[in-house]
């Protein structure tokens, strides 16, 4: 018999499956470009599913919009028909073992169809009936388990797989055909690739100093200091936190800079302002360097192992992109879900992110069913107080797992939920005892979960003492932002450092960004120049700083199943509100509503600072117009109010307040451009006269100019040291654009020596550029 002979004229030992005999000339290439179609569906239909709801894909440009969906597709078909080449080849070069091919090789595609089919039914379902896999359970989830199975099975007996090209020159037919297929798809996805799926050059990683401190860093959500015995609340209900901080720094006067957790959370990791990331609220994600640029990154290149709990939906570290920070994730190894270099590079940085997000919801899935690992819920999580301890149980039970299991130094990040509210289910009843829940956030119930909070901190750091751990073992407790999503009241902040080496109460203003360059502060790593935030235990912080915060913007809108979805749209997208809370002044700028900014109510718990007689100075609304300003230029967000900018004028009437300087002036000024009518007039006669500020050639003062850095070094440091105290003479050798002929270099070498980390980047000082208000405020700060 010919070795080409038609396939009805094989033995029936060699015949196919009767599908496959009824396909007359299939073979497995058929099944190789099958896989590809397939995959490429799978992709389509999350891409459908992501495009439908909130994503990762709002806030893109239309082209990218489309281009990001296209590459996945494209990747995915190709990477189907990729993974079946082997076999393709195996059953056309070598006819003994097609039979061996065709069994394998009609998995991935028989697969990808139970899949699609899957997510299909599960959306239908959860869409229309609220039920689906994520709430199966026991004998539900077994039948759907065996749906699966069965689904899968039958699909993969249907598929064509035994009747492969045998002669040499089918072989080729089947390789050149696929190969072309594969090359058209190629030359698409090239032809639509986007730029940034690759990581900026980051620094090579800098050992620290001395030994890595272990770091635990563990959350509270929407917890007010006022209510924690650690700030002196009546009832006691953080025992262990108020037994703690005899042997820890506590900070009195701590802000969050955010009133969502996706942004407070994202604040605390990279040390950026949510304002300059752009991440508020779900789907804010970190783009660009962003998303490369983070503590947690920082530690893994300097040996970390690092872990982080989640909060599925609105601070999961995959979600928001935080890529290259974290080994484990919510128990499950990172590299299994976030998308490596290579990918990035094909797909982009969106595209490769819609690939993470896909991949996990399969995952989630098919490990629900069949590993019985129950899938979270994220809206019950933070609005049921019941789902909220179920979920804070697993993390804490995850923690210690991971603790037990790793290799020092380590890194672990866990955000609990049971003080979110608005109900709450402690496990144990102590203040609420009797007591019906009969209204949100019930103060006895909430008393009762921040108890429990306190419980789970004294467990993890119990077990860490009785390892041996806890003196090598950095320890920070925080919360995210107020109750019921404020920022202008004081959260709790406390830093244990290894060993206990050190106890004090800070009365100083600091915020949830000044959390990742303390710690890295704590290790001996430098805190890299992109960081917002200050180390705060070098330098005490000064009473006189001010927190700029963020609030969400969009309509809320209720969903069929109870949950709320929030709908933006550009150019402010999840930015709602601007806060500026200062010493004795809170201002407040809807920046999508407003063009004006207007003052906000003091919450009673904010005290007005005193440290020692520090004089602190309330911002003015053209202070806080520049501060808006500013950050809404870092964001890329547009500027609607007036912005008078941070300005000559200001800066005397804030040297002159801190100072005490006055003056008797009421007539005309010695300054041709200050006439008696000027607002600013007394200040910046008072200013000038106690020999804090100069005046500009020419005889003017330029009340509206900006203010240069070389200045505001100059005026700070006649604050801080006297108008007449240089130090040492310049050495024109700190910073490569400061010479030492500057009239400035003295005051700027004095103020780097001081503070450390004045430069604006790469060794320069930028003198010339305009200063901001809160750097302005940060170098006049005595310390």
């Amino acid at each position: 018999m010919s070795e080409n002979c038609p396939d009805e004229q094989r033995s029936p030992a060699a015949a196919p499956a009767p599908s496959a005999e009824r396909l007359r000339g299939g073979g497995l290439w058929r099944v190789a470009l099958s896989a590809g179609a397939v995959l490429g569906l799978v992709a389509a239909s999350e891409c459908l599913f992501f495009a439908t709801k909130p994503s990762v894909l709002l806030g893109l440009s239309w082209t990218e919009r489309v281009g990001a969906p296209l590459r996945l597709v494209l990747a995915s078909a190709l990477a189907g028909i990729a993974a079946l080449l082997p076999f393709v080849l195996l059953a056309s070069l070598a006819p003994s073992a097609s039979r061996f091919a065709s069994a394998i090789g009609r998995v991935l595609p028989a697969t990808a169809v139970a899949v699609l089919v899957m997510l299909l039914v599960d959306n239908f379902t959860i869409t229309l009936f609220g039920f689906g896999i994520p709430n199966a359970g026991g004998a539900v989830r077994i039948a759907y388990a065996a749906a699966f199975v069965g689904l899968l099975a039958r699909i993969w007996w249907r598929l064509p797989g035994a009747s492969i090209p045998r002669s040499p020159a089918g072989a080729r037919k089947a390789v050149v055909l696929l190969g072309l297929v594969s090359a058209a798809g190629l030359v698409a996805l090239v032809a639509l690739s986007e730029a940034g799926g690759e990581p900026p050059r980051l620094a090579a990683p800098v050992r620290a100093s001395g030994p890595l401190p272990n770091v635990v860093l563990l959350g509270a959500d929407g917890l007010d200091a006022s209510r924690t015995s650690l700030h002196g609340y009546a009832r006691d209900t953080t025992p262990f936190l108020r037994e703690l901080s005899e042997s820890s720094v506590v900070f009195e006067r701590a802000f969050s800079n955010s009133g969502q957790t996706t942004g407070s959370l994202t604040s605390l990791l990279t040390g950026k302002h949510p304002a300059t990331t752009r991440v508020q609220y779900p789907p804010d994600v970190l783009r660009g360097r962003d998303a490369f640029e983070h503590l947690p990154g920082i530690l893994r290149r300097n040996g970390y192992r690092c872990f982080d709990a989640g909060v599925r939906g609105y601070a999961d570290p995959l979600e928001l992109r935080i890529l290259g920070g974290f080994d484990v994730v919510a128990g499950t190894t990172v590299a299994m879900l976030e998308p490596g270099p290579r990918v990035r590079a094909v797909l982009g940085e969106s595209g490769s992110h819609l690939l993470a997000l896909s991949w996990a919801r399969i995952a989630e899935r098919l490990a629900h069913l069949f590993l019985g690992r129950r899938m979270p819920d994220p809206f019950a999580q933070v609005t049921s107080g019941l789902s909220s301890q179920e979920s804070d149980t697993e993390r804490a039970s995850r923690l210690l797992e991971f603790s037990r299991s790793t290799s020092e130094p380590f890194f672990a990040h866990v955000h609990f939920l049971g003080t979110h509210g608005p109900t709450f289910h402690p496990a144990k009843r102590t203040f609420s005892a009797g007591k019906e829940q009969d209204r949100a956030f019930h103060p006895d119930f909430l008393d009762d979960a921040t108890l429990e909070f306190d419980q789970r901190v004294r467990d993890f750091l119990a077990d860490l003492r009785e390892r041996g751990l806890l003196d090598r073992t950095l320890v920070v407790v925080y919360s995210d932002h107020g109750r019921e999503y404020r920022v202008h009241a004081p959260v709790p902040l406390l830093f244990r450092l290894p060993g206990g080496q050190r106890r004090e109460r800070v009365p100083g203003t600091v915020q949830l960004v000044d959390v990742a360059p303390t710690i890295l502060e704590v290790a001996g790593i430098p805190v890299p120049e992109w960081m917002e935030g200050v180390p705060l235990l070098r330098t005490a912080p000064g009473p006189c700083r001010y927190v700029l915060s963020t609030s969400l913007g969009g309509r809320l809108v209720e969903q069929p199943d109870g949950s709320t979805r929030v709908e933006f749209s550009p150019p402010w997208f999840s930015l709602g509100r601007l806060e500026l809370l200062g010493p004795g002044a809170r201002w407040v700028l809807d920046a999508a509503h407003s063009r004006e900014v207007r003052p906000g109510e003091m919450d009673p718990s904010v005290a007005a600072p005193s440290d020692g007689g520090a004089r602190c100075c309330p911002p003015s609304i053209e202070e806080a117009a520049a501060v808006f300003a500013a950050a809404l230029r870092r964001g890329g967000y547009p500027v609607r109010h007036v912005d008078p900018g941070f300005s000559r004028g200001e800066a005397a009437r804030i040297a002159a307040c801190l100072s005490g300087a006055t003056s008797a002036a009421r007539g005309p000024s010695g300054f041709p451009d200050v006439p008696a009518s000027h607002p600013l007039h007394v200040a910046i006669e008072a200013a000038v006269a106690s020999g804090l500020m100069d005046g500009l050639p020419g005889g003017r003062f330029g009340p509206d100019e900006p203010l240069s850095r070389e200045e505001a070094a100059v005026v700070a440091g006649r604050l801080r040291l006297g108008a007449h105290n240089r130090g040492e003479p310049a050495t024109g050798a700190v910073f490569r654009d400061v010479g030492r002929d500057r009239p400035g270099a003295a005051w700027i070498e004095l103020l780097e020596k001081e503070r450390g980390g004045t430069g604006c980047a790469a060794g320069r000082f930028c003198p010339d550029d305009p200063v901001s208000p809160a750097t302005f405020r940060d170098w006049s700060a005595r310390r």
